[in-house]
């Protein structure tokens, strides 16, 4: 009887951690293991089925419950996209940057949930986005939507699929296992769907997570979560006259190291993000997103006490908040959709015996990206899409059990090349007519600081304030120049889970 407990024990622990044996208390998951590849069968028809029941589910959503114009395809729409091309579309922001993010990770996960690893799940998101642009929307297929849905989607994919891991306990019951599920299903709503009808979303077990068949992600053990609540108020800058409160929450994720010594090629092994949900009259639910994903990197050489890498990086940026008042002249809303670049993270883990300094450097070559057009206004776009350059920084102190000190920078030189030739420069009128076009010939410098403090009131629970700037200017071909700057001030609570 003894032989027959211990072998069931050691099973059950090889269920939580492939072919290796630790404690059942264990947190960490492993590394997908040359072994547990070689034994995990891959399906890669079912993954294409996967891919066009999602694509599937989102049109139906679309079209029979938000009766969307666009989603009302029929057989000779299809046919119609089929000849005619890709364009230049002029959807809202919020659609063509989060909604395609979002729809293409659920792509990327269609297959990568099911075993698939990563570089083997990145077409099934290309294949996604191309059956949605001819199959499901009656309008011309979208040259920037297939841009952001693969890009950004496996970006967001990939970064989904490992907090699922970290966000899930399945040794866990009731209502913190609810709220666990729920949230992963949010992050993940492919695997949600797999873990609810494989009856894994509420299966208890020893392990804190039990990942299918060679899907596990990298180690996860160093995953920081932080969320707030406050208040801020923002307008036009110099002028708080019209400015307006606004209650918000906020979220901030940190996964893996960001500047550990080590050579790193698995993708997106460190990442962060942080958000805002606003809360008020007039403004959009989700205000600001900001991801940072490593592709790769390798430690450079330093001094003692500082440790430094150079990589190589992918970024998503997404900021939209209305100003009351004169919106017009707003520097909202304007994002990186598609971006890459070079940077460096120095890390001084001793700069004094209780502080710690952090310093992040970054190039951005925006493949695409959008800013706020002060003339173009067509259909759902007031925009201009481009391409360009830009740069970020973000440095941080901490002092231990006291608080911490951040500063950030973010700058963004955009390039509207392909705009359409009014007759005269005030003919902006747009009515009745079919563009395809990026929006206005122009050239917009942005220009972005935040500064946030922290008091630490206890282990897990602190105080913050902070402010912004935003300031744009936009250089146009054909009409007047136009500057506009917006201003913040917020404070609130935060708590580390």
């Amino acid at each position: 009887m003894k032989k027959v407990i211990v072998i069931f024990v050691a099973f059950l622990r090889m269920q939580c951690v492939g072919a290796q044996v630790v404690p059942a208390d264990s947190t960490v998951i492993p590394a997908d293991s040359t072994a547990m590849q070689a034994d995990c069968k891959r399906y890669p028809l079912r993954a294409l089925g996967e891919v066009a029941l999602t694509c599937g589910a989102v049109h139906s959503f679309a079209r029979y419950v938000m009766r969307e114009e666009y989603a009302q395809s029929t057989m000779h729409s299809i046919h119609d996209n089929m000849r005619s091309g890709f364009a230049w579309d002029d959807d809202n922001f919020y659609l063509n940057n989060i909604g395609h993010t979002y729809q293409g990770s659920a792509y990327f996960n269609a297959a990568r949930s099911i075993g698939l690893s990563f570089w083997q799940s990145v077409p099934y998101t290309f294949l996604g986005a191309l059956a949605w642009e001819i199959t499901c929307e009656k309008e011309q297929p979208s040259i920037n939507d297939m841009i952001v849905t693969p890009v950004s989607g496996v970006l967001m994919g990939e970064i989904s699929h490992r907090l699922v891991p970290a966000i899930v306990d399945e040794r866990e019951r009731g209502t913190k296992r609810a709220i666990r599920e729920t949230l992963a299903a949010i992050a993940n709503p492919i695997e949600g769907v797999h873990r609810l009808f494989s009856g894994r979303m509420w299966k208890v077990g020893p392990c804190k997570y039990a990942p299918p068949c060679g899907t596990a992600p990298d180690d996860e053990s160093n995953t920081g979560f932080e969320v707030g609540l406050g208040d801020r108020l923002i307008a036009p800058a110099n002028d708080f006259t019209p400015g307006t409160h606004q209650p918000y929450a906020s979220f901030s994720i940190e996964y893996g190291n960001a500047a550990d010594g080590e050579t790193h090629t698995s993708i997106y092994d460190f990442f962060t993000i942080d958000g805002t949900f606003a809360f008020g009259k007039r403004q959009h639910v989700l205000s600001h997103l900001n991801i940072t994903g490593r592709i790769c990197s390798t430690p450079m050489k330093m001094k003692e006490n500082m440790s430094a890498e150079i990589g190589l990086y992918q970024f998503f940026k997404y900021e939209d908040t209305h100003l009351k008042g004169d919106s017009t002249r707003s520097p909202f809303p304007y994002g990186e959709m598609a971006s890459f670049g070079p940077g460096i993270i120095l890390s001084f883990p001793r700069v004094s015996p209780h502080i710690r300094l952090e310093q992040n450097l970054f190039a951005h070559g925006v493949v695409l990206g959008a800013v706020k057009s002060d003339y173009y206004k067509f259909r759902n776009r007031t925009y201009n899409m481009g391409t360009g350059y830009g740069a970020s920084s973000t440095s941080r102190l901490k002092w231990e059990k006291a608080g911490s000190l951040q500063l950030s920078a973010y700058f963004m030189h955009l390039f509207t090349w392909k705009g359409y030739e009014p007759k005269r420069p005030d003919d902006c009128t747009f009515e009745n007519k079919h563009f395809d076009v990026l929006g206005d010939r122009s050239d917009a410098r942005l220009l972005s600081i935040s500064l946030k403090a922290r008091i630490n009131l206890s282990q897990h629970m602190g105080l913050t304030a902070g402010a912004s700037y935003h300031l744009r200017h936009t250089h146009y071909k054909h009409h007047e120049n136009r500057h506009a700057e917006s201003c913040d001030i917020h404070a609130g609570l935060e708590w580390n889970l």
